[in-house]
């Protein structure tokens, strides 16, 4: 059993068990049954080698997330169950493309991507604690821009850094 695959039941729970427990906490009981149901879901499907029921079930929790915004649920559930959730989908696939890689090149592979999953992961908590914290006003097209320069200086950071 690989890394991958040990940390990607751990994102599963944690993404199933941020989203349900922050739907308890505002009383949002179908919001409460669906993420264990998808949790659940999830976890049943993962041995298996279909590699499309992953991004379904992540359009689940994202789904679920985008209600829990419009009925008040506690950002910092919604952040961690997303954040979980995406891991886990990028896990899964990262899985499932280690199948097919040499023996002796699954660690060094691993090693990489984990690296990568757990710095966007960092950045991606901090960036959105500094966003929920500050109340700028930046116009669309101001937000698209600094959009596609952090899309491509994050690109060149991992591609000459990692």
């Amino acid at each position: 059993m690989t890394w991958t695959f040990r940390l990607l039941r751990y994102a599963i729970v944690l993404a199933a068990g941020s989203l349900t427990l922050g739907c308890l906490l505002s009383g949002l009981w179908a919001g409460v049954f669906l993420s264990a149901l998808l949790g659940a879901l999830w976890w049943v499907e993962v041995p298996r080698t279909r590699e499309w029921t992953g991004t379904l079930l992540f359009l689940g929790y994202v789904l679920i997330a985008a209600v829990g915004v419009k009925w008040k649920v506690g950002i910092g559930w919604l952040l961690f169950g997303v954040l979980w959730s995406l891991s886990a989908w990028d896990l899964q696939h990262f899985e499932h493309r280690l199948r097919f890689a040499e023996q002796q090149a699954v660690p060094a592979l691993e090693r990489a991507h984990l690296r990568r999953l757990i710095s966007v992961n960092v950045l991606s908590v901090v960036l959105t604690i500094v966003a929920l914290t500050l109340r700028v006003k930046i116009g669309f097209g101001v937000l698209l821009l600094l959009t596609a320069m952090i899309i491509v200086s994050l690109n060149q950071f991992y591609r000459h850094y990692l």
